[in-house]
């Protein structure tokens, strides 16, 4: 957990701005990635219908008292689509690299790909939820778990310090196969790398 310290920090102030906003799906609206910080986004500055990538140094499975998994990168690629509400990437690659147990090495994989749903709650800021995408753990003989659900983090646009993020803390999962697994949180910043800039804003 100690490297996600520094991401921590960095958007301490986006994080007490969304908490006094009230951010939640209920204050949603339509939403586009923009190439500049106004909204409505100028059509020639939307990002639309091109391709996405977002990566996070760490992500961790939190198994509560069986420990938890932690692996040293993540990458998301796809496609963005149109503006809409959500704005959704179609996720074609999603990967968990070198991931342990304590000593023990462990597989994470995403079994099924679906789609990241971002969605504007707030100025320059929102929700990116992932949607039917199934991911496996395995740690030996005592982890074998499948999850899926609709897992939520928070969507942060690009600001003086920071490039545009998403951020899982302490998110649920939802198990849909495997016995005796336990409880899971994830914990993971996905810095977003394609396109660049990015502000959260609407078409």
């Amino acid at each position: 957990m100690a490297r996600f310290k520094g991401f921590y920090a960095a958007a301490l102030v986006l994080a007490i701005a969304l908490l006094s906003l009230g951010s939640s799906s209920a204050n949603a609206a339509p939403t586009v990635l923009c190439k500049v910080e106004e909204s409505p986004c100028p059509k020639a500055s939307k990002w639309e219908n091109r391709s996405f990538e977002a990566s996070a140094a760490g992500a961790d499975f939190l198994m509560g008292m069986s420990g938890t998994i932690e692996c040293k990168s993540s990458i998301l690629k796809g496609t963005l689509g149109a503006a809409n509400e959500p704005q959704v990437v179609a996720i074609e690659g999603f990967t968990f690299s070198e991931c342990k147990r304590g000593m023990e090495t462990c597989k994470v994989k995403v079994a099924k790909l679906g789609g990241l749903n971002l969605l504007r709650t707030g100025p320059n800021s929102g929700e990116a939820t992932l949607a039917s995408t199934e991911i496996t753990t395995e740690c030996g003989l005592a982890i074998d778990c499948k999850f899926e659900g609709s897992p939520v983090s928070e969507l942060f646009g690009k600001n003086a310090v920071n490039n545009a993020s998403f951020r899982f803390l302490e998110v649920a999962l939802t198990k849909v196969g495997g016995a005796a697994c336990p409880a899971t949180k994830l914990t993971s910043w996905y810095g977003i790398l394609t396109p660049l800039p990015v502000y959260i804003q609407s078409p």
